[in-house]
């Protein structure tokens, strides 16, 4: 659990979406379903609105509390962050834009990709 709770943390998500990436994750270990992998039967809906198909959110999220000491979740930031943080905060988002290492080091989404590729 330990692990799972550091995880988590460093990654600005939380402990139960971490949780919730276990199964998939043995399954894709694996080779095929396991038993207690029922959550992931449920259907998702994967749109692909602007060709980026990673973590976009998680990415953003560990950024922005890695330099400003925030505790942001990417459950619970909207499409448009720069909009609702504090204006340096946004600023220096849109700058990380620009300069592509923010896009550079965002995990892709793997699922999403193999759905929509």
């Amino acid at each position: 659990m330990a692990d799972l709770t550091a995880a988590a943390q460093a990654s600005g998500t939380s402990i139960e979406r971490a949780a919730q990436n276990i199964p998939a994750t043995l399954r894709e270990a694996t080779g095929g379903p396991s038993g207690f992998d029922d959550a992931l039967r449920r259907p998702a809906l994967v749109c692909d609105i602007d060709g980026i198909l990673t973590f976009a959110s998680e990415a953003m999220a560990t950024a922005l509390n890695a330099r400003y000491g925030t505790h942001y979740r990417a459950e619970t930031m909207p499409h448009q962050i720069q909009n609702v943080i504090p204006d340096i905060q946004g600023v220096w988002l849109r700058s990380e834009y620009g300069r592509g290492d923010l896009y550079a080091n965002m995990a892709p989404n793997l699922d999403a990709v193999r759905t929509v590729g």
